[in-house]
């Protein structure tokens, strides 16, 4: 769904997939590993920009330095600059955090926080029946809870609001959606791979689906 977003920002003139990443941070080149400098946008939304799965600063650390969530992901971009490679930028897939930074920047140039931006420009153009954080209220049954995994056995989580606006919502860590939610999403992209999305440039679309 991120990568959604960012086409539209490509559509828009306000991004291109091949933006590097010291163009979008210069201010965090004297801390940047070399290797970042040049990679794109779409490198990071493919996951093959040599980054490891996570910075090795901990998230919770990362999150303690900012008050809310576009702050704690420009944190998370920080530190995620800063660590070495796992392996040349653009060698091989290395699922990391990619879609946290281009998100980062895209707040920053905006002004507005990713979660407005997915509500404002993809969940309500599209229909969609969607957000971040539960689909149901704390200590209620009213929607889908999740589970977590401890010894083997699953068990349910209490729904906890807190956990709404996440740094890592970008890489789809809790936004939720309705089932005919998901099958407007999907046909809007089948649309676009048909060449006849009115919601996505074909070039946008395209690339889309190249990226993830």
């Amino acid at each position: 769904m991120t990568a959604t977003l960012v086409a539209l920002m490509v559509d828009r003139g306000l991004i291109s997939w091949d933006t590097t990443m010291a163009s979008m941070f210069p201010e965090l080149l004297a801390d940047m590993q070399p290797a970042y400098r040049a990679v794109t946008v779409e490198q990071q939304l493919a996951h093959v920009s040599g980054m490891p799965f996570e910075p090795r600063t901990p998230e919770h650390v990362t999150d303690a330095r900012a008050s809310d969530p576009a702050g704690r992901r420009y944190e998370y971009t920080k530190a995620a600059l800063r660590d070495t490679p796992v392996c040349p930028p653009g060698s091989r897939h290395v699922y990391s955090g990619g879609p946290v930074i281009v998100v980062s920047y895209l707040e920053r140039l905006l002004g507005v926080p990713y979660e407005q931006l997915m509500a404002d420009l993809v969940f309500k153009p599209l229909g969609m029946h969607a957000g971040f954080g539960s689909m149901s209220a704390q200590h209620r049954v009213d929607g889908p809870w999740e589970h977590a995994e401890a010894g083997g056995v699953l068990a349910s989580v209490n729904p906890d609001p807190k956990f709404a606006h996440q740094a890592r919502s970008p890489v789809g860590r809790n936004v939720h959606s309705s089932i005919v939610g998901m099958a407007r999403f999907a046909a809007m992209h089948l649309d676009g791979a048909k060449g006849r999305s009115t919601f996505l440039t074909a070039v946008a679309a395209a690339c889309v689906r190249c990226s993830v």
